[in-house]
């Protein structure tokens, strides 16, 4: 290097920079972070005033209305409306859902039968035969003579199965018999042997009757529950088939018997969802 001449000239540094970066090019990015970095974050440190004054000086976003006429909007509410309706139908159907499963968990064990709600799709009031069609069949699960409850309630047992819907006879048919016990609806009248142990049939009204000793019906009031009790037909047994209306004189048999008149506590017929008890195959 010659006297006065510049230690640091633009063709030297020029090459220094081109050396190093023709090193960094060849080394592994884990080794020349080190290099990057400092000028990445001087970067970014000088291009922070201009990006404040931009955001500083930015206007603010005007509020965008819809194109949409006052119809159309009055359309999509009246929309939001009804899907907001169906929502919490389908909310107070699942919570009917959950209560019924709860009812009926008291009653059976749910490992050894399969519950299968159903809707009703039609009534047939007839007096010889009364029966209602429920929208579930043998792709479902269900068999002939399973037995229908709507809660607690015995409403009847499958006649029929087709693929998609079964043809349901109600208990309220003239000819149906079933063997029922008798309780109390609390425990005020335990001291007596309870339960009572009878024979009830249809009356062909919407009701059932049982014809007792005047000895045993002493301990019997209105109101008390009466039960399904079937040696023959034990998949309904336990479920309620009504409760106790009134206890009236035999009209043939007046000094021996009592003529005991049950009624269903649910309407027979009028329910628009049921649940089939089915038996669990596995």
């Amino acid at each position: 290097m010659k006297p006065g001449q510049p230690m640091f000239t633009p063709r030297k540094i020029l090459f220094a920079v081109a050396l190093v970066l023709l090193c960094c090019a060849l080394l592994n990015s884990r080794w020349t972070s080190w290099l990057s970095r400092p000028v990445h974050g001087f970067v970014h440190t000088t291009q922070r005033p201009a990006g404040w004054v931009v955001a500083t000086f930015k206007p603010e976003a005007t509020v965008q209305f819809s194109d949409a006429t006052l119809e159309e909007l009055k359309f999509r509410l009246e929309k939001a409306k009804k899907y907001n309706e169906e929502l919490w139908q389908e909310n107070r159907q699942l919570k009917e859902q959950i209560k019924t499963f709860e009812v009926i968990a008291e009653i059976r064990d749910l490992k050894s039968v399969r519950l299968v709600e159903a809707k009703v799709s039609r009534f047939n009031d007839d007096k010889i035969n009364p029966t209602i069609t429920v929208l579930r069949g043998s792709l479902h699960g269900v068999k002939k003579d399973d037995p229908v409850v709507y809660r607690f309630n015995m409403l009847g047992f499958v006649e029929s199965v087709g693929p998609a819907n079964s043809v349901v006879t109600l208990v309220t048919k003239p000819d149906y018999r079933t063997e029922v016990t008798i309780m109390p609806p609390n425990q005020d009248r335990m001291e007596n042997n309870w339960p009572v142990f009878a024979r009830a049939e249809s009356n062909g009204k919407g009701g059932f009757t049982c014809d007792l000793s005047k000895d045993i019906t002493k301990a019997l009031r209105p109101g008390d529950i009466v039960r399904v009790s079937d040696r023959l037909r034990e998949s309904a047994n336990g479920f309620i088939l009504g409760a106790i209306e009134k206890i009236q004189k035999h009209p043939d048999r007046p000094l021996q018997l009592d003529r005991i008149t049950i009624l269903p506590r649910t309407a027979i017929g009028e329910q628009g969802m049921v649940t089939v008890l089915t038996e669990r195959k596995d």
